[in-house]
């Protein structure tokens, strides 16, 4: 197991591909068999760290839809029962499953009902709880994940990496809009470190139960989410791909046993994360020494 193809091709990000900092961690059976992090995370001033936060948008869909499937487990509400019974407001037909699968597919918080918001009601009316609440105490608590926020306050601020977009000209500049404003355009977004998350995504990968034997969900209910529930970027079995809005990716592949979670803060990569994405994943497996496997679409074909 040699991880310096890896370690290379990271740390080539900001010279090939203007992105000042990144971070990866790679789990395999529960182990943290890699992490690495490269560039700077402000104008080349100061180098990334470890305890960096990030904006993680699309990838916190999973853990939002996993407390859901908690709250399932615990009898508070069936897959079947319909959201409108729960919250009256709600305009569709549609069943828990339906909503979390569409709340997991599309980005855009205005145009449609199946949003946070009513999640977020959802969760409260069955457990007593929003959905920020439960899932600091059943998740985030649980798995150790000490460096998890749903909010920017004065104390994680200082650590939250800077945002940089790709001009129409192909320069990486700084975000002109405010930090708060980024963070709020999705709904639901966590700031996390990679450490943080990858705690999270790896008890997933290991059928629902942490390094320090916490039982999460079960792994009927981790199979079912994945393979059945969640948006995913893949149509292979017992694997779930994530790309995230400032560039991110997530990768857990139950078959093999392989987690993959990567973040930086640059948006607007465009053709650019069409060839990352691919290859920290074809690197990552022949780092492993294990064969990749080939079903899905968008980037992952």
């Amino acid at each position: 197991m040699n991880f310096r193809a890896l370690k290379k091709y990271l740390g080539s990000f900001q010279k090939v591909y203007g992105i000042p900092g990144c971070d990866c961690a790679v789990y395999r059976d529960h182990i943290n068999v890699f992490r690495y992090k490269d560039g700077y995370n402000d104008n080349e001033v100061t180098k990334t760290s470890y305890k960096d936060l990030y904006f993680m948008h699309s990838a916190a869909k999973l853990i939002n839809c996993t407390a859901i499937m908690q709250m399932v487990e615990k009898g508070y509400l069936k897959l079947t029962d319909k959201v409108k019974d729960y919250v009256p407001e709600f305009a569709y037909e549609a069943e828990v499953w339906d909503m979390l699968g569409e709340y997991s597919r599309t980005q855009d918080k205005e145009r449609h009902t199946f949003n946070h918001n009513n999640l977020d009601k959802l969760a409260k009316k069955v457990s007593g709880m929003g959905l920020d609440g439960y899932v600091m105490e059943n998740i985030f608590k649980p798995l150790r994940m000490r460096n998890s926020y749903f909010s920017i306050n004065d104390v994680n601020r200082k650590r939250i990496s800077t945002q940089y977009v790709i001009n129409k000209t192909g320069e990486t500049v700084e975000s002109a809009r405010k930090l708060d404003e980024l963070f709020h355009k999705n709904e639901g977004c966590i700031i996390t470190t990679v450490g943080d998350y990858a705690l999270f995504a790896e008890t997933l990968c290991s059928g629902g139960i942490s390094r320090n034997g916490h039982r999460l969900v079960s792994e009927e209910t981790v199979n079912n989410l994945i393979n059945n529930i969640v948006f995913n970027e893949t149509t292979n079995d017992d694997v779930f791909i994530c790309t995230g809005y400032n560039g991110g990716l997530v990768i857990i592949d139950m078959q093999k046993r392989i987690t993959v979670v990567y973040a930086q803060h640059v948006k607007n990569c465009g053709a650019e994360q069409m060839e990352i994405y691919p290859k920290i994943r074809e690197i990552v497996y022949k780092c492993l020494g294990v064969n990749m496997w080939s079903n899905g679409f968008n980037v992952f074909p």
